[in-house]
């Protein structure tokens, strides 16, 4: 849901508003609050409020993103899901107020704290959104030079001047919009390349598309060169890691690997293993990327498991030797038997302790019970010799009576 708009009398954020807006948060730096807090009327602001994007004028509103090669040419250029705001913006639209801000103007402000950075040339990188969709795709043109694969060469990319990414340090943090607002964005998006990729194989050299997840390379296995697709995410801790890879050497001829490891599909797997036309691998590629790889399992702690008997994948989970890397749920069969395994370990060195404690519990029951019984048993004996005393000196007594009456 929408923040509120502090500004008076603005309705952002209400639910009997129908028009989606983006929301700005007052930024943390003290600087740019108290430019805000003066532009704003009888409002106190904070770094916990929001103003809306209908107070910003245009030129503080950055919606493209623009990404130029060497040459200065532009070879990515998209609108952003939300605008983001420049650096130094603050509001300065106030048309649903009825009360004027004379007595918060900004005239009253020097000079040189109303000065922002609209021409200031920043060169950080850029970040964009994280939400990237699959139908996003590369475009690579023909070469007719090489069979397989043509300047493969890197690009510099660089961040557009004129419109440079919201500094985060002023806390101008753009929040999210509504489903309804995202549907209005383009569904696909392409990045135009200028140094060209092609790919092919035989005689035949094609132009592809391939899924924006995909990243295409050429190398050299057994002196002959192959196309490689790569297929890269960041599962664990945010690091990027390769998890599935498809090899296309001149002949055609398709290799899958998953996890480091090649693939061995079935007969019935669906995944073909010759190529017969250049234009297949975008469908081939989505096809590899939906079967869902095997999570495998996550070793901590002392865990008595023989390392013959698992791998490790790259992004440092473990996987049973036997794992099929390809499975219908989140682990794969002898994963499964692996993880119970573990557990099944883990539970008897549990119970073995505990064992061992009631053990040690026990002997010292015993040995307690036995003290007392032997205390027990020696108050019987003292108390049997305190009644034979007793009885003797009454009898020693009777004795003594009966003499004397003599």
């Amino acid at each position: 849901m929408t923040k509120p708009c502090i500004v008076p009398k603005c309705k952002t954020g209400y639910k009997s508003v129908k028009q989606k807006t983006s929301v700005f948060k007052v930024p943390k730096d003290s600087e740019m609050r108290k430019k805000w807090m003066l532009a704003i009327p009888k409002i106190c602001v904070n770094d916990v409020f929001y103003v809306c994007e209908l107070h910003f004028e245009k030129k503080f509103l950055k919606k493209q993103c623009v990404m130029y090669n060497e040459k200065g040419d532009v070879i990515f250029k998209r609108d952003y899901e939300r605008p983001q705001l420049q650096p130094g913006a603050y509001p300065t639209i106030f048309n649903n107020v009825s009360e004027t801000v004379n007595d918060c103007s900004m005239d009253d402000v020097p000079c040189a704290e109303r000065s922002y950075a609209t021409n200031d040339l920043i060169s950080e990188a850029l970040q964009l959104p994280k939400d990237q969709e699959r139908d996003q795709e590369h475009v690579h043109n023909v070469d007719q030079d090489r069979t397989l694969v043509d300047n493969c060469s890197d690009l510099n990319m660089e961040v557009d001047i004129e419109h440079p990414s919201v500094n985060e340090d002023q806390g101008c943090e753009p929040q999210m919009l509504t489903a309804a607002d995202m549907e209005t964005q383009p569904e696909t998006k392409i990045l135009r390349i200028i140094d060209k990729i092609s790919v092919g194989y035989s005689s035949e050299v094609s132009a592809v598309s391939i899924p924006w997840s995909w990243t295409a390379s050429e190398a050299i296995i057994d002196n002959k060169h192959h196309m490689i697709f790569s297929h890269v995410i960041s599962r664990r801790s945010a690091i990027p890691t390769l998890t599935k890879a498809v090899t296309i050497d001149k002949t055609g001829k398709i290799k899958y690997s998953v996890h480091g490891r090649k693939l061995e599909p079935n007969e019935g797997s669906g995944f073909p293993l010759q190529l017969e036309n250049c234009e297949d691998v975008p469908a081939i590629l989505l096809q590899f990327e939906k079967r869902r790889a095997c999570k495998g399992v996550i070793l901590s702690g002392n865990v008595n498991v023989q390392l013959s008997a698992i791998f490790e994948s790259s992004d440092g989970v473990w996987h049973s030797k036997d794992c099929t890397l390809i499975t219908k749920g989140r682990k794969c069969v002898a994963c499964k038997d692996l993880l119970q395994r573990i557990n099944r370990s883990k539970r008897r060195a549990i119970n073995k302790l505990k064992v061992l404690r009631a053990k040690q519990l026990h002997d010292e029951k015993q040995r307690k019970l036995c003290v007392a019984k032997k205390a027990e048993s020696l108050k019987k004996k003292l108390e049997k010799k305190c009644d034979e005393l007793r009885t003797l000196v009454k009898t020693k007594i009777k004795e003594c009576r009966n003499v004397s009456q003599l």
